[in-house]
C-alpha cells in the first residue's frame, strides 16, 4: 500500500539519478537466452539441409506455428563445419510475433539441448516470476564442464537481485573463475563471477578485493562495484568500515564511483545480518556528516530500497545549510517525506 501511494514526481525525483540493474552493476547486463525466448512467440530449432546447405531449413518447432518459417539467416562457415561434424547439433531461433524479425540464440549441442529442454518446460511458470526457481536452476549449472552451459548459467545469474544470489546454493569453483577473469572475450562476465568469488566462502585471501576495490576506484566501471561487494561480503563489517574510511571518504573519486560505493553499502545495510546493518547505517551516517556532498546519493540508493534509516540525519543536515546543490536538496526533501510517510502508514 505505501509504495502506491508514494506520488510519481516523488519516486521519478528520487530514483532519476542511477537506475543500476540486477545483482549489481554499473552497465547494463546482454539479454539472456532465457529472456529472449520469454519475450519470444515463436522458438524453432534449426539446420542446414542436404538441398540447401547455405540456409537453414531443416525447421523443429517448439513454440509457435509451422507456418511461414523462412529463417533470412545465411549459414556462415563456422556453423556449417560444425554443424556438418555434429548431425544432432542445431542453431535455436527466435522472434517476437509472426512477422519479427528472427533472433539467433544459441547454438544447441547434447549439453545445451539438456538446458533447453528444461527452459522450455518451464517458461510458462517464469513468464509470471518464479525468479528463485528459475535461479536456483542455473546457480546448479555453475560447475558445468560445458563451457557454453557455464557461461550461459553466469549471464542468468547476472540478472538476479543481490538478495537472490545471497540465498542461492552456490557450489563453485573458485580458481575456475578466477583463471577467466582476464578473458578478453569474456568481460561481460567479470563481474558476476567476482561477485560469486565473494559469495561462495571459499578461502580466497581478503586482499584480493580489497586491491581490486584500490585499483578499480579512479575511474566508473562495473568492476568496482562489483568488487565492493564482494569485498564487503567476504571481510564482513570490518571490510564494510574499510570501505567508507579508506575509499569513500579517504579517495578523491568520481561522483558515479562515489555513487556506486554508496549503493554498496545500501544493499549490505539491506541484505546484511544485525552486526553488518548496525555497523553500515552507523558508517554511512559518519560518512554523511563528514561529506554532505553524499546525500543525495545515500538518499537515491536507500530510498530505492525503502530504507529510512537515515532520515532524521538527512533532515538535520538539510537545515543545517550544509547541503548546497539544489537537486541534492531536492532528493534529500524528497527522502525525508517519504521516510514520514512510511512512518505514519506504519503507525495507522
Amino acid at each position: 500500500m505505501f509504495r502506491r501511494s508514494v506520488s510519481l514526481a516523488a519516486v521519478s525525483a528520487l530514483f532519476a539519478s542511477q537506475a543500476w540493474a540486477c545483482a549489481f552493476h554499473g552497465y547494463n547486463p546482454q539479454i539472456t537466452f532465457v529472456e529472449r525466448l520469454l519475450g519470444s512467440e515463436h522458438i524453432v530449432l534449426a539446420r542446414p539441409s542436404e538441398a540447401r546447405p547455405f540456409r537453414y531449413s531443416d525447421i523443429e518447432v517448439l513454440e509457435g506455428t509451422a507456418d511461414y518459417v523462412d529463417i533470412p539467416h545465411l549459414v556462415d562457415s563456422i556453423a556449417r563445419r560444425r554443424l556438418a561434424a555434429n548431425p544432432d547439433d542445431h542453431i535455436l531461433f527466435a522472434r517476437d510475433g509472426a512477422y519479427g524479425p528472427w533472433q539467433r540464440i544459441a547454438y544447441v549441442n547434447p549439453a545445451m539441448q539438456d538446458v533447453l529442454d528444461v527452459v522450455m518446460a518451464e517458461l510458462p511458470e517464469w513468464e509470471m516470476g518464479a525468479d528463485e526457481e528459475r535461479f536456483a536452476y542455473f546457480a546448479s549449472l555453475l560447475n558445468h564442464p560445458d563451457k557454453e552451459v557455464h557461461a550461459l548459467a553466469l549471464r542468468e545469474l547476472d540478472l538476479a537481485d543481490y538478495s537472490i544470489l545471497r540465498q542461492l546454493v552456490l557450489d563453485v569453483d573458485p580458481q575456475r573463475l578466477i583463471s577467466r577473469l582476464g578473458l578478453q572475450s569474456e568481460t561481460d562476465l567479470r563481474p558476476i563471477r567476482v561477485l560469486l568469488l565473494g559469495l561462495s566462502g571459499a578461502r580466497i585471501d581478503q586482499a584480493f578485493f580489497e586491491n581490486g576495490v584500490a585499483k578499480s576506484s579512479d575511474y566508473s566501471g562495473g568492476m568496482l562495484g562489483a568488487l565492493a561487494m564482494a569485498m564487503v561480503e567476504h571481510g564482513g563489517s570490518e571490510a564494510a568500515l574499510r570501505l567508507v574510511n579508506d575509499h569513500l571518504l579517504g579517495r578523491d573519486l568520481s561522483q558515479d564511483s562515489r555513487e556506486q560505493l554508496v549503493e554498496v553499502l545500501a544493499i549490505h545495510g539491506t541484505v546484511g545480518d544485525e552486526k553488518m546493518r548496525e555497523t553500515v547505517q552507523a558508517a554511512l551516517g559518519q560518512a554523511l556528516r563528514q561529506d554532505p556532498g553524499l546525500v543525495a546519493m545515500a538518499a537515491r540508493q536507500l530510498g530505492a530500497r525503502w530504507d529510512w534509516s537515515q532520515s532524521e540525519l538527512v533532515s538535520e543536515l538539510m537545515r543545517s545549510g550544509k547541503i548546497k546543490s539544489p537537486l541534492d536538496m531536492l532528493v534529500a526533501t524528497q527522502y525525508v517525506a517519504l521516510a514520514q510517510e512510511s512512518a505514519d502508514l506504519v503507525q495507522n
